[in-house]
């Protein structure tokens, strides 16, 4: 059990980090050629997807709000496996 609790941590860490990356990307340049930027978003669009389309807009001032929903949500995960192990 901890065995897999330390994986899944650091699976999120990963994912984490990969989010990270693609805000990076988008204040910096959307280059969909770019193979690090494609492969986040393949990666981190399943998740952020469908909280982007859940927040309405006008809330929000235009602002894209899902990578730090998933990060929150992320970070209750790393939580719950770090009591695990």
């Amino acid at each position: 059990m901890a065995v897999s609790a330390i994986v899944l941590t650091t699976l999120c860490y990963a994912l984490l980090t990969l989010i990270l990356v693609r805000v990076v990307f988008s204040w910096i340049s959307r280059d969909v050629d770019n193979p690090i930027y494609r492969s986040t978003y393949v990666v981190t669009e399943p998740l952020m997807g469908p909280i982007r389309s859940r927040i309405p807009s006008n809330v929000t001032a235009g602002l894209d709000l899902s990578p730090a929903v998933v990060a929150v949500g992320i970070f209750v995960l790393i939580a719950v496996f770090s009591r695990l192990y």
